[in-house]
Formats: structure tokens, sequence, C-alpha cells
């Protein structure tokens, strides 16, 4: 029924990074990857590092299959609390070594301690039981702090007992209740498009009911026993007191079920139950609804309790405990059920029956003239937004006969996008729903505006339909490009999907994402994990729309976040062995991590959002010294090596790196200040191209594609241009960064003519010839220029410069010129030229 992986020993990096731990957990006929990593932790600090594995019982006697793992404690090397907030969380001792801080015991001590771990399955067991063991080995006593983790990365949506869909544990945006708050969750379930799996801690192994805390960590969920918040744990030297010489154990168990309430009754244990049967069907045909889901909601206060998931007829059945419950169905496409009650009794079936309105049905029959020159019409990409009221979807009772907050029963949000103003959203492979794989949008009745686009190149579609029940409508007519971008690769280099623990966009959607936005070319970049989606391009047969390389994003949690790429995986360790970017008890400094990033293939070493709160331009404070033309970080300010166990010997900032984002679509107000270190490092020597991307880890809020950066390549088509020489071009600046308009710039001395990423001598002057094109459904006004600027610090809030804009040297207006094209499309066009002296 069920199978479980163990990874082999030795240093994979990851969450766990030594091996030894349960990296893979579902049913037998079913090969999908919904868990990353289970983790044991001490400490916050330390972890277990197995240095064997070995099978006790293989379980051809009928018995149970027993692996165990042995080994002992090591750094937790993929987290570090005492950078992550180093004035409040890091270890101090008075002159007595007694600790003198907020944090009352050092996270990152060894400690005496042998650990086993114990992963057992049971003949026809509905749960994998994992263990782990702590002996002492010393003669003193221990005080020790015991957690697990979770990592659950894949397309999944996490689910509590009362909250519904959300993610697990305390936000830790949220600081009050990270410190204080007071989150109690032994049991997590994780729900799949086919199956479920449930998390019960098991606590102290033979104890009674202790405090934990739960916290959600971009997807990761960590549960801490013995302490009731983070307050309580930092001031505690340890939850557990171990004797010298004896064991102890902690552990949860895994379950494996067809959706929440399996798992959830499986794992709840003795209790007084009731049984629930039900059919959902449409109520005009009758027909039973596959795949919706139906919770079960408590009528006085509208928390969920659980859920299910109906079968291919519709059908759905479980258990709760006795007492009363609103049940209510969801389905997006429908209008929301307002539920009904029912009244579950001891040892008796309680059935029901819920009718769900019909929807209507939007087809698009659209081709693309993809060729400016030409009149030949194509099967592409498309992206299909539908602009209309969301309904709110807050579980029945919850807005009708009771007033919820934030109560979203049935849909993560990170998986569903349901906020904003577009309730429908669709990536179309050949924007013709009559053809597969495309499908027909089926969506509640209503009015909608329609928009089908294909990114900032083309012209788009826009019709306002009014849709009733059981309706169909067509939407047809041409895309047009309106761009001359010929030469030109559209790219983005900073992209999530699954593989991310932060991410739920499954690999297929991302893929025709890019497609649907007219993107050439994108690296992908999941957290910590090396992602290869060419076989996924060459699988939906988008060759000749779209290039991509491996890469990867190396998450550090001391000085931020760097891209690079490409980036081969190995494809026999878990999560295609990232950059190791901790090193154990010597973590490497950025100059070296970047050397570490090309050792393992990447010839290209990107600073991802430099200015954000805990990035490497912001967390380093760096200074600028212009006399002397050196950039070194701030020591007062910035993170002490020895705190980020990095060599104190070398320097903290380094710029051997080749790109930095200036525009990234999550963060653009960090944009302003990301200029002036792109300005204060070109004029300083640095030839460092700027990046425009979209660090999109959703599937349609946040669309990949936008911004982008486009790299000049002779040959641009997708399918056959030459990777090698676009990495070189890149390098070489021939670059731009774009929300849309596709620029040209030709600049000539009296000795040479060039263009971006050239440099052109010349004594005398420099002449501009520029030219802008966009679609005619968007306009630019204002060309500025900038030259050789400098800024003394560019993160502070007030400079030489205005902190939101940056003045620049010269400002042309523009005015538009209409250009027909013969594929039916047209674009405004501007030009400018402009000369500029040596002396500027």
């Amino acid at each position: 029924y069920m199978t479980a992986v163990v990874e082999r020993p030795g240093r994979v990096f990851g969450p766990g990074p030594y091996g030894g731990n349960l990296i893979d957990f579902g049913r037998n006929d079913l090969r999908e990857d919904n868990l990353g990593e289970t983790i044991p932790f001490f400490q916050f600090g330390l972890t277990a590092e197995f240095t064997e594995v070995r099978i006790v019982n293989d379980g051809s006697d009928g018995q149970a299959a027993v692996l165990e793992a042995i080994g002992y404690d090591n750094l937790w090397d993929y987290v570090n609390i005492q950078s992550f907030m180093p004035e409040l969380l890091s270890y101090k001792t008075d002159e007595h070594g007694e600790p003198s801080g907020l944090l009352k015991f050092d996270p990152i001590a060894d400690l005496p301690l042998q650990i086993r771990a114990r992963y057992t399955l049971e003949p026809n067991a509905q749960h994998l039981e994992v263990r782990y063991y702590l002996r002492n080995l010393s003669d003193e006593l221990v005080p020790l702090h015991t957690a697990f983790g979770i990592d659950m990365r894949g397309a999944v949506e996490p689910f509590v007992s009362g909250r519904g869909f959300s993610d697990p544990g305390v936000d830790l945006n949220n600081v009050e209740e990270l410190l204080s708050g007071e989150i109690n969750q032994p049991f997590i379930a994780y729900q799949t498009q086919s199956h479920s799996i449930g998390v019960r801690s098991v606590d102290f192994l033979g104890d009674e009911e202790i405090d934990r805390m739960s916290i959600g960590v971009v997807g990761v969920a960590l549960f801490f026993l013995g302490s009731k918040n983070l307050l309580e744990f930092l001031s505690s030297p340890g939850s557990l007191e171990l004797a010298g010489g004896t064991e102890q154990g902690f552990g949860f168990d895994l379950y494996l079920g067809d959706d929440v309430n399996d798992v959830h009754v499986w794992s709840m244990g003795d209790a007084s139950w009731g049984e629930i049967s039900g059919r959902v069907i449409d109520e005009e045909s009758g027909e039973g609804l596959a795949n919706l889901r139906v919770a079960a909601i408590n009528p006085q206060n509208g928390d969920v309790e659980s859920a299910f998931l109906t079968d291919a007829q519709g059908q759905f059945s479980g258990t709760l405990p006795v007492g009363d419950y609103h049940i209510t169905a969801d389905d997006l496409t429908r209008t929301p059920d307002p539920g009904q009650s029912i009244t579950l009794s001891a040892n008796a079936v309680s059935e029901i029956s819920i009718s769900l309105a019909s929807h209507a049905t939007l087809n698009i029959e659209v081709q693309s003239a993809n060729d400016i020159h030409a009149t030949t019409l194509d099967h592409t990409p498309c992206r299909v937004l539908l602009f209309g009221s969301p309904q709110e979807r807050q579980g029945g009772i919850c807005g009708t006969t009771l007033s919820c907050d934030g109560n979203d029963a049935f849909r993560h949000y990170k998986s569903w996008e349901l906020d904003g103003n577009t309730p429908y959203a669709a990536h179309l492979r050949y924007c013709n729903t009559t053809m597969a794989p495309d499908e027909a949008l089926k969506v509640i009745p209503g009015r909608y505006l329609v928009v089908i686009s294909r990114g900032p190149e083309y012209d788009i579609l826009q019709e306002v339909v009014d849709l009733s029940t059981n309706q169909t409508h067509t939407v047809s007519g041409v895309l047009h490009r309106s761009l001359d971008s010929t030469k030109l690769v559209a790219s983005d280099y900073h992209v999530h999907q699954v593989a991310s623990t932060d991410s739920v966009v499954p690999f297929e959607q991302r893929v025709l994402g890019f497609a649907s936005n007219g993107i050439d070319f994108f690296a992908s970049t999941d957290h910590d994990a090396i992602t290869d989606l060419r076989p996924v391009v060459a699988e939906l047969e988008l060759q000749d729309h779209l290039n991509t390389l491996p890469g990867t994003e190396v998450s550090t949690i001391d000085l931020g976040h760097f891209n690079g790429w490409p980036i081969e995986p190995a494809t026999d360790k878990n999560f295609g062995d990232p950059v190791d970017w901790a090193g154990g008890r010597s973590r490497p400094t950025p100059g070296e991590l970047f050397d570490l990033m090309r050792e393992r293939g990447a010839e290209v070493v990107q600073i991802n959002h430099p200015r954000s709160s805990s990035s490497y331009l912001q967390k380093l404070q760096i200074i600028y010294d212009f006399e002397n033309r050196t950039i070194t970080a701030n020591a007062e300010k910035a993170p002490s090596a020895q705190i980020m166990h990095m060599n104190p010997a070398l320097p903290l900032f380094a710029t051997n790196f080749d790109a930095m984002e200036i525009y990234n679509g999550v963060r653009l107000s960090d944009a302003a200040p990301v200029k002036r270190d792109w300005f204060n490092l070109l004029s300083m020597g640095h030839k460092i191209v700027g990046t425009g991307v979209s660090d999109s880890h959703n599937n349609f809020t946040r669309n990949p594609g936008d911004p982008r950066t486009y790299v000049m390549l002779e040959n641009d088509a997708p399918k056959d241009f030459d990777v090698t020489t676009y990495i070189q071009n890149f390098l070489a600046g021939k670059a731009f960064i774009s929300t849309g308009p596709v620029i040209r710039i030709t600049a000539t001395s009296e000795t040479a003519q060039g263009t971006l990423g050239d440099l052109i001598p010349t004594t005398g002057a420099l002449g501009l010839e520029i030219e802008v094109q966009t679609p005619t459904w968007y306009k630019v006004d204002t060309l500025n220029l900038y030259l050789n600027q400098i800024f003394v610090n560019p993160g502070a809030e007030s400079d030489d410069a205005d902190y939101e804009n940056l003045e620049p040297d010269v400002t042309l207006s523009l005015l538009p010129e209409v250009l027909e094209w013969s594929n039916g499309g047209s674009t405004y066009r501007y030009r400018a030229e402009l000369e500029i002296s040596s002396e500027e």
C-alpha cells in the first residue's frame, strides 16, 4: 500500500544535511514526490549526522519492516538562529559562565549524544512510525530541547484542524506571535490531487501530554516539544533532562489516505465516533461530481474540523466525533454551497446529499500571427484571464449564518490564488480549447471581461461576456505580434516551482506560464534544489517557443540569496545535490561561495534582491570608498564572521559575481536603492549586469517573465540558439531590463560604433541613436539618461538624490509614431537622437 524511502548516509545539502532521513513517502501505485525530508533537531542548532543505515527486518517474514539509522549530533548548519537576529538571539555568558542574554543555552555546543532513528512499517498498516532515541553517553545530566521538522515540498496543501487549508504554525513575520503566541498543533495533514499525508506527533515516549508549538517556515513545519512558545523555549536550558547513561525517545507517525478525513481519523485514537456518507451532484443533470472538497465545519465558531474528497461518482464518506456539524461542498466553477446542518450520533451513519448549481463554459479559439512580415497563423500558447467579482470561498456557514474572520475552508492561497479580481486564469498550450491538452474554462455564471494575451510583444484580445448556467460561449480572434524583437531573447533568471519549499507551482504549469507570456529563455532556480525543466518543455512540444537551463537559488540564512546557472542536477542525490552554502562548522564567505557555485558549473552568479531586509548588500551595510576604490562590509553593523561560522581573516564582501537584480517582480519597492548600488559598482569599474526578473512563486498572480531581461543574440530562435554565445553576450552586458518595451541603442564616436555592452573609445562627442517599441495598448513618454552617478550610501532613506527617484542627467520627451506590419499588427515606435561630450 505504501512506500517509504530513507536517504543513504553522507552529506547532501538540504534541511537534513547528513543523510539517514526519510525523503519520500507515498502510495505504491503513485510515484509522486510530495515529501522533501524529515529532520530531527536539538537546541535549534544541532541535528543528527547518521553514519549508518541498516535493515533490522526486511518484512519478508510477514512481520514489520524496520530500518534503523545510527549516528551522533552535529551542527544543523541549514539554520543559524544567532545570525538570524544577532542582537536578540546571540548566546552570551557572564563572568561566571552563566547565560546572560535571552538565549539560555548554546545552540551549537557539542552534546554527548548517540542518536538512533527507527522507521517501522507494519504489515497492512496505514501509517509509518518514525522514532528517535537519544542516549546520553556521559555521566552528567544533559538538559535538551528536542524537535523535528517536516519539509513537505511538492504540489500539496497543508490542512490544520480548526483552521482548514492553512499554513501550519506561527507566522514568522508576526514577531509578537512568534515569541509568545501559543499554537499547540500536534496534527497536520497535507492534501495532494490523489492522496493525503498526515503527521501526528507522539511527543516524548511514555510521557503524559506535554506543551508543544509548531512554526511554519516557508513550507517547512517545525514541531518543538516541551515548550508552548518560542519565548519559553529560548529562556529555558531544556525541556527534557537526560540523565547520564539513559535513553529517551520522541517522534511522530506518518499516515497515508485518500483525503484529510482518512489520515485525521486514523491518527486520533479512541473517541466516540459517528459516520457520515454523502454524494455531491450537479443539480440539473444529477451526475456525481468528482474530486470536490467537502468540509465539516463547527457551527458554533466556523472552524473547519475535517475535509473529504469525492470519488469518481461524487461520493464521500468518513468518521467524525459525535456532535453537530455544518457540511458544505466546494467547486470553484460553481456558485458557493451554503451548506446544511447535520448531527452525528455514535455508531450510526448519517447520510447527506449536496446539489451544486451548474457552471457556464468558456471556449477559446485564437490563433497567433507570430511573424510581423507574414500573414501566416499558428496555434501557439496564450494566457487567459477573466476579470470579475470573485466569489467568497468561506465554507458555506461563514458569511451566511456566521461571521468567520479569514476562514478559507477549502483552498490554500498559495495553490489557488483566490485573492484579487481575476477569479479565473489559464495558460493554454494551443490557445484553442478544442485541441488537447487545452480544456474549456468552466466558470460560475456571470459577467466577465475576458483578456487573452501572449506577453508584452503582442497585442491583446478583450471581450465582455455574459455567461448563464449551462451556456457555452466561444471567444475567437487573432493575437498579432506587435514588436520587432528580432535578435533579442526575452529571459527570466529567477523563478520557483514545487521543488522549492515555498512554491506549489507544478512543473508543467511553470513551463506553460513562461510560454504563454512570450518568454524565450528561463533558468529554473528553486531554493537549494536543482530542477531541470528541459524534459517538460520537450514533453509539451514547446521547443520552438522556449529554451531553459537548470540552476538554483543558493538561499543562505546569513547573507541573502544568490542564483547560479547553468548547474546540472545530480540524478542520484536528493534535491539534485545543491550547492553546499553551509559547510558544517566552516561556512564559506561570499567570495568562497561564488567560487563554489562556479565549481558546480555556474557560468552566471547573480545577487538576488540585494536590498531586501536579509540580503547581501543590506545585511552587510556595505561602505563605498570612492577615493580608494574599495567596497567593504560595515564592521559595526554587519553580522560578525564568527557568529556566521566564517573565516574572520577573509573579507565578508566580494565582487566576484556577474549580475544583480535591479527589478525583482516581488520586491519592486527595493529598486531605487538597488539602482544606486548598481551605478556605484559600474562607476567603480565593476561591469555587473543588471537584470529584471519575476521571482515568481505563483502560477498567475505573480506572472513569470514580468519583469524580464532581453539579451542580444544573432540567432534568437529558442530551439536553435547557441547557449554558449547567449551566456557570453549576457556577461558582456549585451542586455537590458524591461517591463515590456523593446529598446535598441547605437552609439557612435569619431572612430567606432557599438551598442549595449560595447566599450567605445572617444576623445570628443558620443552620438546616441535610440529606438523604443511598444504595442499600441500601452505607451512610454520619457527617456532618462544617467551618466557616472555615485551615491555615498545607496541604502539610506535620504541621500544626495531623492530616495524614490534617481535624478537623470538627461531627460527627453518621446512621441510615438504608428507602424503597421504585414501580419495585421501595429506598434508604437519612438526615436531619439542626442550627443554626449566626453567631458560629461
